[in-house]
């Protein structure tokens, strides 16, 4: 699927939603077969609401302004160099940048680190709903519904090895299953909108 973490959100927004209106509908079902319609007129829907999903084809190729995913080394989301020794371990946390009218509920990406940093392992947030796929080829998240603001969607615990020379932390589109590429959000209403990628400098400790 070209689109599989807004399904993934989709998915998981409908299942906490069913659940939390699944004792309402079986009262409002109730009180329907109890109520009598005029024969042969079909019951008034003008007013329900719809949820349709935008074609794949229409979302812009260019990032919307204000929105972006950057990495940070602190998690106030200020410092984007530090210097390391080798066998040195730190954090590195992904910051999302989200605007009006974009609140989000889910986020994709690939993480690109400079050879000699691994990661040691993913911490994820108490608002993470579900996730899938790996930092360094298509990272996807989906979170309780954030509005605009700037949040930490993941961080990373990492340590540089012993051949390690500093280098740029990168944060670019996701790979796809077609070699399309994606990095942005999806919105509470399962919309999908680009984001803009940040970078950080890593540096030699001397």
């Amino acid at each position: 699927m070209r689109r599989l973490f807004v399904v993934l959100t989709a998915v998981v927004g409908l299942g906490l939603y069913g659940c939390s209106k699944k004792a309402a509908n079986q009262e409002q079902a109730s009180e329907t077969k109890s109520e009598s319609s005029p024969q042969g007129m079909m019951p008034d829907t003008t007013g329900a609401p719809r949820q349709e999903a935008v074609p794949m084809n229409d979302v812009p190729e260019n990032p919307v302004d204000g929105l972006a995913i950057n990495p940070y080394f602190d998690e106030a989301g200020t410092k984007t160099d530090i210097a390391v020794a080798p066998g040195e371990q730190f954090k590195l946390y992904i910051m999302a940048q989200t605007v009006e009218p974009y609140p989000t509920g889910s986020a994709q990406l690939r993480l690109q680190l400079p050879p000699g940093v691994n990661v040691l392992y993913t911490v994820e947030t108490d608002h993470k709903l579900s996730s899938l796929g790996r930092y360094d080829f298509n990272y996807m998240i989906a979170y309780d519904c954030t509005p605009p603001g700037r949040f930490v969607v993941v961080s990373y615990v990492l340590q540089a090895d012993q051949d390690f020379k500093g280098g740029k932390v990168e944060v670019l589109p996701g790979f796809l299953s077609d070699n399309a590429t994606f990095l942005g959000f999806a919105t509470c209403e399962f919309i999908e909108v680009r984001a803009a990628g940040g970078t950080a400098t890593i540096k030699l400790k001397a």
